[in-house]
């Protein structure tokens, strides 16, 4: 849509672009050898894309290798720097940490962490552990669990999570893909809703939403940077072209889809204010750029750690699984990718868990 888009208005630096598309098929070991046909056989001058945080790690030599420049659009954990990454999804500063606040603000007080058995979910954890010790949590109060991923068993999983959490507990969730649809099925078999054991979400959005229809999720939240609902002008008008160029007039938008949104315009933006597609040109112009979003928001590049100043947004569920807001920041928060609350003896464990 963008790139269509930049080429009915003349293109870039006067000359269309092209997008060359490859798939991985999320195998994680295919994405550097991806990444290294585009930079070495295409010539690209910007890749967009990798999800999880593995794939994102095993393009990280073949970027520096060839002076590539990734638009990295997920959410992620956070502890990384590299001046071959514009990371555009959110930081648990600005996801999970907010999440919390949440929840300690609705008089939740037992905090049980279920998240699938990668870098992402760990490490997140472990941050949400620590800050919620600083918020007097002990750790009696967190229990932490990790599933496979497409975990279908859930019977037994949430019985424990029930009887650890009790009435005043509340679920953080980092699980991904369809482990949540029979995660969520296994929760109301078992009777339990949001007002006795509220879910806060971090992975789940409004693309997932389809594949939940036949589940109660009345009152259960999720938090992001960006949501399908908020009422901006820019959101409309976002909407508005995403809608005409599906052709369905029901087409919803998610968090990556504005976060890959932000990326391409700032690339854009700053390839033009250097005049060239170098990478070292449009580093240093990327450097501090603004942009108004989708959000509503400024978001800034952070000149220093390549990460964006985005907003953060704790949205609820209702009984048409329509995401509202319910909670903005009033300002954009600053990303914060080496985090504070990351205990130095987690890492042993989050190194195995890559």
């Amino acid at each position: 849509m963008m790139i269509e888009k930049l080429n009915r208005n003349g293109g870039l630096l006067g000359r269309p672009v092209e997008a060359v598309i490859m798939d991985p098929r999320s195998d994680t070991g295919a994405y550097a050898a991806q990444a290294r046909a585009l930079l070495r056989e295409h010539k690209v001058a910007a890749i967009f894309g990798c999800w999880t945080s593995a794939s994102r790690r095993q393009v990280l030599p073949v970027l520096a290798e060839h002076d590539g420049l990734l638009f990295y659009p997920s959410q992620y954990e956070g502890e990384e720097q590299s001046p071959n990454v514009i990371y555009t999804g959110a930081t648990p500063r600005q996801q999970a940490l907010p999440a919390v606040d949440h929840l300690l603000s609705l008089g939740r007080k037992r905090f049980f962490l279920v998240g699938t058995d990668y870098v992402y979910p760990r490490t997140t954890n472990a941050i949400i552990r620590n800050y919620l010790n600083s918020r007097g949590i002990g750790d009696d109060a967190v229990a932490e669990m990790y599933t496979p991923f497409s975990e279908r068993d859930w019977r037994d999983k949430v019985y424990e999570i029930r009887k650890f959490a009790g009435r005043d507990g509340a679920i953080i969730a980092t699980l991904s893909g369809d482990s949540n649809v029979h995660f969520f099925r296994e929760r109301a078999r078992q009777g339990l809703d949001a007002d006795g054991l509220p879910v806060m979400s971090l992975s789940l959005g409004e693309a997932e939403m389809p594949a939940l229809y036949e589940r109660n999720l009345i009152g259960h939240m999720v938090a992001w940077t960006y949501l399908h609902t908020i009422d901006s002008v820019e959101n409309h008008a976002f909407i508005n072209e995403w809608r005409t160029f599906t052709g369905d007039a029901n087409a919803t938008t998610n968090d990556p889809m504005e976060a890959s949104w932000l990326g391409f315009q700032l690339w854009t933006q700053s390839v033009q204010a250097a005049g060239t597609t170098d990478v070292a040109a449009v580093r240093s112009a990327l450097a501090g750029r603004s942009i108004r979003a989708p959000s509503g928001f400024d978001i800034v590049v952070d000149p220093e750690n390549q990460h964006l100043h985005k907003p953060s947004i704790i949205g609820r569920m209702d009984e048409k699984n329509i995401i509202w807001p319910v909670w903005t920041s009033s300002t954009v928060v600053a990303p914060e990718p080496w985090s504070q609350w990351l205990a130095k003896n987690a890492m042993p464990a989050l190194k195995k868990a890559v």
